[in-house]
């Protein structure tokens, strides 16, 4: 696919629709809606993680979905907070100016493909949005359905983008890879209420922009696999045959109504809420991040795995990294199924993290027995005897540490949002 950056504040140079559901008046330049779209944290809009490096860009390949609606305020004003904007709303005077309008990269912006967008001579434009778009829209689309809806928020209900039975794309290393396979999408949204309702129609367009800021609806998950520094005799001992990701699930319903966060100005600030919902398994639950099972067993390169060697982690220490691994926010506890609306659910055993290995201690010229370690996988508000959940918005690292004594996972949260405290879980 695609690649992109991470966590994207797009300065959205907007302008209007050509094809709309409703008579629009072009201004008599024809001017353009674009966006210039800007990293002010970095991230990645396409199949797999995100990047991690600041002041990045959107990806220049990827594409992303609008919508918009079209309203003439008292007054002939050509700006709007939300408030104003929706305020007495009616389907008849804001009606739908971009529906679900694909936008990718035309020179310096981002404009409506294949068709332009121009923008009304009077009134002004809301707008929401979603990236990337192919993935959630074309063939084989990971979704079933991609909508947003504007008016309940006259009922004092948020507006909201709902994406149904959204399958989130496959992660798998096959036996005898030499990498992974990441088809993970990082699916982001922003919402109509977050910035003003504007017409930037009569303005250069090389300097104006609609500032959106664009919120990642999944979790950022990352494993670390190395011996333990402080056991000198635990380097190159212990032969990573298999790592595997148990119980989690891989499809849902997403509804942004239900997220918690707050944006002012270029400033998001993400709650705990979990706008997702309807969990199930797409195929699995289980998700392979690592498989040699099948390789040569011997430790003649005297690496960490003990058979070919690994990138050492910048002090000279080998270590395993896996992960870039995208996943729907979900609780990491087991679940009774579930057919309440707001909490439907597949049955499902509690996330753990199970290792296949060998530990290199036997005598010369005799080959270990093959041990298994599982370890369950905690993630925010985790509290005895829950394991918490992951969060939307939130990149998660698990360092695991293998010592000859015990085996020890150091969870932290990290780049996306920061914050969280480290725990450290012994394993017998």
């Amino acid at each position: 696919m695609k690649t992109g950056k991470l966590t994207a504040t797009v300065l959205s140079v907007m302008v209007l629709a050509a094809c709309t559901k409703s008579e629009t008046v072009y201004t008599d330049t024809d001017v353009e809606v674009g966006f210039s779209p800007v990293a002010e944290t970095a991230t990645k809009a396409f199949y797999g993680p995100m990047g991690g490096e600041s002041n990045s860009t959107y990806d220049i390949e990827e594409t992303f979905g609008i919508f918009a609606w079209h309203r003439i305020l008292d007054g002939g004003a050509v700006s709007a907070d939300w408030v104003t904007f929706i305020d007495g709303a009616t389907d008849a005077d804001t009606p739908v100016y971009i529906d679900n309008g694909e936008f990718g990269r035309k020179g310096t912006y981002w404009g409506g493909t294949p068709n332009p967008y121009y923008w009304p001579k009077t009134g002004v434009l809301a707008f929401a949005g979603y990236s990337p778009y192919e993935p959630l829209n074309g063939q084989n689309a990971l979704a079933g359905a991609v909508e947003y809806t504007l008016l309940p928020a006259n009922n004092n209900n948020a507006p909201k983008l709902t994406v149904s039975d959204f399958k989130q794309g496959t992660y798998n290393w096959a036996t005898g890879a030499s990498e992974v396979t990441n088809q993970t999408v990082d699916f982001m949204w922003f919402d109509a209420n977050d910035q003003n309702a504007v017409n930037f129609g009569a303005q250069s367009q090389a300097t104006t922009g609609v500032p959106v800021i664009f919120r990642h609806a999944c979790s950022w998950i990352d494993f670390n696999l190395k011996p333990d520094p402080e056991d000198t005799d635990a380097s190159g001992k212990f032969q990573i045959l298999k790592v595997t990701l148990k119980n989690v699930y891989t499809k849902g319903d997403f509804d942004s109504s239900k997220a918690d966060d707050t944006v002012s100005g270029s400033n998001v600030t993400l709650g705990n809420a979990n706008p997702w919902t309807d969990f199930g398994y797409a195929e699995t639950g289980n998700i392979v991040l690592y498989d040699d099972s099948d390789g040569t067993v011997d430790v003649s390169s005297g690496t960490f795995l003990g058979t070919v060697g690994v990138p050492t982690n910048g002090t000279g220490e080998p270590e395993l990294a896996l992960g870039k691994l995208l996943v729907i926010p979900q609780t990491l506890d087991a679940v009774n199924a579930s057919t309440e609306p707001d909490n439907a659910a597949e049955a499902k055993s509690a996330a753990e993290i199970e290792i296949l290995y060998k530990q290199w201690t036997v005598a010369a010229g005799e080959t270990p027995n093959t041990e298994t370690v599982t370890i369950a996988v905690t993630g925010s508000n985790a509290s005895s005897p829950n394991a918490g959940e992951w969060l939307y918005g939130r990149h998660y690292v698990y360092n695991i540490t293998f010592g000859l004594d015990e085996i020890l996972i150091d969870p932290s949260l990290a780049d996306w949002v920061s914050g969280g405290s480290d725990v450290t879980i012994p394993v017998e």
